[in-house]
């Protein structure tokens, strides 16, 4: 757009840090995966957890096409899993006030939750934590002043009778102090979300080929549209205008000098080769 940014926000990939520490820019660290990485530096390695959650993957394999399966817990994810601890916590905790009011069967599948009703307690006051503070956060920003307001909001899981519970508030406290600090002056408001960022990406990868040979390609041209920017009060840039006037030889073109090889394409070259 041809002005310099004046801090970078990014999720906390390792080659992402790299890069934004070598451009000199202020890293500001989306708030909602550094809250994950707190969690998963908490309790990775717990071992009420592990058994908490080997018990949900447990239950989820072996009930997917009984009777019992309409009360399955929510999917667990492969990567970045504790970005997706909350839905489990949140739906263990209904189950287990609703346990008793179940069918036997139904109790016994699901009796696992009376055994972990300690974590489920535990990581319950952990996510009420979080959302006391995220949607503030990521609504008005990052500040002094919504720092302060939530270290404020998060003072009494100081006095938790989880110890770490008060672990976690008090990396907290620390996270926004740190975030705070590479702000210009203390009137500034930074954004703490790359949410639009991942929303905008996540209908990327909703839309794209399933197979992964595809890689990128045209419709990766989509993604400027799909920011809705074309707002007179926002923007000079008419994408409408723009696209009208774009060629489909000046796509062809485009893609040739910024894509790599479709190496789908390039397989059926080889296999259907005579």
């Amino acid at each position: 757009m041809g002005k310099s940014p004046t801090y970078v926000i990014s999720d906390n990939a390792s080659t992402f840090n790299k890069a934004i520490r070598e451009s000199g820019y202020p890293h500001i660290r989306d708030v909602s995966h550094s809250f994950a990485l707190i969690t998963k530096r908490i309790y990775e390695n717990n071992e009420q957890f592990k058994s908490f959650t080997k018990a949900l993957s447990s239950v989820s394999f072996k009930e997917n096409m009984k009777l019992t399966a309409y009360l399955l817990p929510p999917k667990q994810r492969t990567t970045a899993r504790f970005m997706n601890v909350a839905p489990l916590v949140e739906w263990a905790v209904k189950m287990h006030q609703k346990l008793d009011n179940l069918s036997d069967v139904e109790q016994e599948t699901y009796g696992f939750l009376k055994e972990d009703e300690a974590i489920i307690k535990e990581l319950s006051e952990v996510f009420q934590m979080y959302e006391s503070v995220l949607p503030m956060l990521k609504i008005e920003g990052l500040s002094e002043k919504t720092k302060k307001r939530s270290i404020k909001l998060i003072r009494s899981f100081f006095k938790s009778k989880y110890s770490r519970v008060k672990k976690i508030a008090k990396e907290i406290k620390q996270f926004l102090t740190e975030e705070v600090k590479k702000q210009q002056n203390t009137k500034s408001v930074y954004n703490c979300s790359s949410d639009i960022i991942e929303s905008l990406f996540g209908v990327y990868k909703n839309r794209k080929s399933k197979n992964k040979l595809n890689g990128v390609t045209n419709l990766v041209l989509f993604l400027p549209v799909m920011t809705k920017l074309n707002d007179e009060n926002k923007t000079k840039l008419n994408f409408k205008e723009i696209m009208e006037r774009t060629s489909l030889k000046e796509i062809h073109q485009w893609k040739k000098d910024n894509l790599t090889e479709n190496l789908v394409v390039k397989r059926r070259k080889v296999l259907n080769a005579a």
